[in-house]
């Protein structure tokens, strides 16, 4: 199988891609998505040097619901954000031209996609599928997905069989970049969390066993 984009030979021509979103609020049933990025990774983890990021502001429709704790929470000023954004629909066909410019290999099986590195995936999955809809998400996103949140607990569940200390008492984004000592100085922007988010699972990929020689050992972080 032709492999462009050098990712892991077992994401089956699938592409690894950072994935974070900002939104107006955290009920994805009322709130909207303000901000998108999507970060390509290659087969180590680094950022994909060959394709550019889809990294997007997003006019929010309904003006009415926003929750100023989230504009706050990324420091967003929304007049900046209504002159610098487009419009919900516009985005939607960019996305689509910028996924199709990824030319993943097509089977007979079925159309590679984007396999999303995220952190508390759950939440991003849900306000991606409100804002394109299940088909088109689909279209785009595979479902072996990654979580930097899901790593950490199985790697503290594998550290206590071994009767050794867990080394994540908290699996927030910021907690677990503090961590590995990774700069998260522009939090709560799409594109660089999708960066911080890349760095830590790497990170996280890189950890092995306890008293196993080579293992990347985090530092503890008080809570």
């Amino acid at each position: 199988m032709r492999r462009k984009h050098n990712s892991m030979i077992h994401t089956n021509g699938h592409l690894l891609c950072a994935v974070d979103v900002e939104t107006t609020g955290a009920d994805p049933m009322i709130h909207e998505i303000f901000q998108i990025g999507i970060l390509p990774l290659d087969s180590n983890l680094n950022v994909l040097r060959t394709v550019e990021p889809f990294y997007m502001n997003i006019t929010p429709m309904d003006m009415e619901v926003i929750d100023p704790r989230a504009l706050k929470i990324t420091k967003t000023n929304l007049a900046y954000l209504i002159q610098h954004s487009l419009d919900t629909f516009t985005v939607m066909d960019l996305l689509d031209e910028w996924f199709n410019r990824l030319e993943l290999p097509i089977t007979t099986n079925q159309s590679k996609k984007i396999m999303p590195v995220w952190s508390n995936g759950d939440f991003d999955k849900a306000m991606l599928i409100s804002w394109l809809g299940k088909d088109l998400y689909d279209t785009y996103f595979y479902f072996h997905e990654r979580d930097t949140q899901h790593s950490a607990l199985q790697i503290n569940d594998r550290f206590y069989q071994h009767g050794d200390k867990v080394p994540f008492p908290k699996v927030g984004l910021s907690y677990l970049a503090n961590c590995f000592d990774i700069d998260t100085s522009n939090a709560h922007d799409a594109l660089a969390d999708c960066l911080t988010t890349a760095e830590v699972y790497k990170k996280l990929c890189m950890m092995q066993m306890p008293m196993i020689p080579g293992a990347c050992t985090p530092r503890t972080v008080e809570i």
